[in-house]
């Protein structure tokens, strides 16, 4: 392979890297919310007349691969009432539910399960409790998914809980720098590829002119 074939496959290799890049920059901008936030709906648990939801969080916490490094996770919920969203250690979380009624959450494939865990009543004034890690309240609350384990997620409410939406929350840091960054790079190198193509062009037409 010749000097001017090798300028040309770079010149194409590197705009069609900056076009990628540019394309992720897009995708980034379209996900990201104006306080760089990226919502992922995770599913939608049918409670019924359950006033109290246990979910195993640990199913779904994970960031997806490349976040990890770029912000941390959070957990939405929008119920049809005001409800009390918290997570905490699972042993401290079976002791307060011990001997109540409420609903269990797992995921079965892409779908959401309930089973009943039978008890004598409800459970105690779970939102009184001091041993949460994190907890909000309100008709969408949110809380952030902490590293420690094992855990586990709690949602109740005054009334029964019906249908409950939830999704992860990723909180992208400096979401505008690295937009700017991909933009910046795949500009960059789309500029530079085809400048490589034009002069690998004018170098051709200036050989076919030459020769006889």
């Amino acid at each position: 392979m010749t000097r001017g074939v090798k300028g040309l496959v770079v010149g194409i290799v590197f705009v069609m890297a900056g076009v990628a890049l540019d394309g992720a920059g897009v995708m980034l901008w379209t996900a990201v919310d104006p306080d760089g936030r990226i919502v992922v709906p995770v599913g939608v648990v049918e409670a019924g007349g359950a006033r109290t939801l246990v979910v195993d969080i640990d199913r779904y916490a994970a960031a997806p691969p490349g976040l990890e490094s770029l912000g941390h996770s959070r957990l939405a919920v929008v119920a049809q009432d005001k409800v009390f969203l918290a997570v905490g250690n699972t042993t401290d979380v079976d002791g307060a539910l011990r001997g109540s009624t409420y609903v269990a959450a797992n995921t079965s494939g892409t779908e959401w399960q309930v089973s009943e865990v039978p008890g004598r009543g409800g459970p105690v004034d779970l939102a009184r409790q001091t041993f949460w890690w994190r907890s909000a309240e309100g008709e969408n609350p949110e809380i952030e998914i902490p590293e420690s384990r094992p855990a586990t997620v709690v949602i109740t409410g005054p009334a029964v809980l019906g249908t409950v939406q939830l999704s992860a929350v990723y909180i992208v840091h400096d979401s505008q720098i690295i937009l700017a960054i991909l933009g910046g790079v795949g500009f960059a190198l789309i500029l530079a590829g085809a400048l490589m193509i034009v002069l690998w062009l004018r170098r051709a037409r200036s050989v076919v002119s030459a020769t006889p």
